[in-house]
């Protein structure tokens, strides 16, 4: 009883450390980030939940804001200096 119980608990500490690949997974994370929406904009800025907390950059935006996915976006256009400190 005793060799059972002690071959118990060293498979359940071996077994414990190993995974199946399938496990982990990884799973990418879409962020959304907002840009004025004018042919001159440069810049993407972070996504604010509320309209005040935009940067000063972004409340100059005398366009549409949009919202897109920074993917989109950061080949054509940099980040904000004021959003991404």
């Amino acid at each position: 009883m005793k060799k059972l119980l002690i071959a118990t608990i060293a498979l359940t500490v071996l077994s414990a450390g190993t995974t199946k690949l399938s496990d982990n997974t990884i799973k990418q994370v879409k962020e959304y980030v907002l840009v004025c929406d004018s042919k001159n904009a440069k810049v993407y800025h972070k996504d604010y939940k509320y309209v005040s907390d935009y940067c000063s950059g972004l409340k100059n935006c005398k366009h549409q804001i949009i919202r897109v996915l920074k993917s989109d976006v950061s080949l054509t256009k940099r980040a904000c200096k004021h959003c991404w400190k």
